[in-house]
């Protein structure tokens, strides 16, 4: 997630890491910048080291972010890792509705939509979206693409 802003950090700290860490049942561990990056190695280190030792890479996405370089370095080593060890690892969660707008993620949700997942604003719902989240998290992203796609790319 980009740390610049303030509405995406407030939701990681606040909501993922107090549900995803602090739940017994969901039992993740997130690996954040201020927390489990190593002082004086470089930034593009610590990104490239998170995401090729991590079994997933959640990119926490709003409207005015969505485009910013630390995720786009983020994005690319994660594709790197698709193609260098077959490995799908990526999930989106969208904090706005107006970013399901992208084509590239009505493209990845046609391909594996249950990678991308979008925040409910209804408090009612949100105990479904990490329902969700956590069993996304634990399974091969392969396990849910899009069964069309995935007999062609056999």
């Amino acid at each position: 997630f980009d740390t610049e802003q303030t509405k995406v950090s407030d939701w990681v700290y606040k909501e993922l890491r107090a549900n995803m860490e602090g739940s017994k049942k969901r039992n993740s561990h997130l690996c954040l910048q201020e927390r489990d990056w190593i002082c004086g190695k470089a930034t593009i280190e610590n990104l490239y080291e998170s995401i090729w030792k991590s079994r997933k890479t959640v990119f926490v996405l709003s409207r005015k972010g969505f485009a910013s370089g630390f995720l786009r370095q983020a994005f690319y080593i994660t594709q790197q890792r698709l193609l260098e060890e077959k490995m799908d690892v990526v999930i989106f969660v969208l904090l706005d509705d107006i970013i399901k707008h992208s084509k590239y993620l009505r493209m990845r949700k046609i391909l594996c939509g249950k990678s991308v997942l979008s925040w409910p604003h209804n408090p009612h719902a949100q105990p479904y979206f990490w329902q969700r989240l956590s069993s996304v998290l634990k399974a091969d992203n392969h396990h849910y693409y899009n069964s069309h796609i995935q007999q062609t790319m056999q």
